[in-house]
């Protein structure tokens, strides 16, 4: 692409690229890492500060996670009707957003101000 839309999406293009190899980097280095100082034995204590608090409260989520896909299991119908609602007009607004792109530089906009 050219033009200021070609330029917009190369710039999203390399910030995409940076951001899944930083991601990498991070899932393969820091959280293992992580992980062997944080989790512990079977039997063994918590020794960081802090920690029960932020195991607690994960804990926490979990339950509420638990209970929402219970509810949402109840009502597949509902479900399956809400997405694909969401993927049509996620299809309408593709169409409808491809023709507010700017038109390219030079043809029909009079820049003479």
């Amino acid at each position: 692409m050219s033009g200021l839309v070609g330029r917009m999406f190369r710039e999203f293009a390399l910030t995409l690229t940076i951001a899944v190899v930083t991601s990498a980097i991070v899932s393969l280095t820091l959280t293992p890492m992580m992980c062997s100082r944080l989790l512990k034995h079977a039997g063994e204590e918590i020794a960081v500060p802090g920690l029960a608090a932020i195991s607690r409260s994960i804990d926490r989520m979990v339950n509420f996670y638990h209970r929402t896909l219970l509810w949402v299991l109840e009502r597949q119908r509902a479900t399956m009707l809400v997405t694909f609602a969401t993927i049509v007009a996620t299809l309408i607004m593709y169409v409808v957003g491809a023709q507010g792109l700017p038109a390219p530089a030079g043809h029909g906009i009079d820049h003479r101000g």
